[in-house]
């Protein structure tokens, strides 16, 4: 309900002076953020550059298990023929490699959390910068993701004029490749929140 009260409270306003001449003015737009983050060159070099990183990290925490996992075999079948020193220091070992291990998968987390704010803060300013120029060209009063409204008619939906602009800015920019279809895209994390101010 929260996230409803600004543009509903908007929405009233509007509402409310539907009897004045100001309202024949008023022009609304709305878009998917979904779609434009799958469907944007932009959106899909951040997340393929996201889903790269996150499989590095993976195969890096992977090659750590393995090596816990073979230094505790080694010592389960050598441990009856092992001097209690050389037991005891294997043990050693072990310990330590759980809490490297331990310690790189949370390194690891934290690294992809900035990965993946600095992702989202790049796309959102890019985003919000090209709805600024968009709305201001195209006379629109209010934009607002669709995320943010409870209800808004097609005739409002300008999310295909901005997945076209934004490839337009990208390619100018050369900042990411040639979109492709959405469907042949894997998110390596969840896409970034909307923009709060449009």
């Amino acid at each position: 309900m929260t996230r409803l009260r600004t543009p509903f409270v908007l929405a009233l306003a509007i509402a409310l002076a539907a009897g004045s001449a100001f309202a024949a003015d008023v022009k609304i737009g709305v878009f998917d953020f979904q779609r434009v983050s799958e469907e944007t060159a932009r959106g899909q070099e951040l997340r393929a550059s996201l889903e790269k990183f996150g499989d590095k990290k993976k195969s890096e925490i992977t090659a750590k298990e393995n090596e816990l996992k073979a230094m505790e075999e080694k010592y389960k079948a050598e441990a009856f023929s092992l001097t209690a020193e050389r037991r005891s220091q294997m043990e050693k070992d072990i310990q330590k490699k759980q809490l490297d291990l331990q310690s790189f998968r949370e390194s690891a987390q934290k690294e992809m959390q900035i990965e993946v704010n600095e992702a989202q803060g790049k796309f959102n300013d890019q985003l919000l910068s090209i709805i600024n120029s968009l709305g201001k060209e195209r006379g629109y009063t209010l934009v607002f993701a669709k995320e943010q409204v409870a209800f808004a008619s097609d005739a409002a939906d300008m999310t295909s004029e901005l997945i076209e602009r934004f490839n337009q800015e990208t390619a100018k920019t050369g900042t990411a490749p040639a979109a492709k279809p959405a469907a042949e895209t894997k998110p390596a994390a969840p896409p970034a929140a909307p923009p709060k101010k449009p």
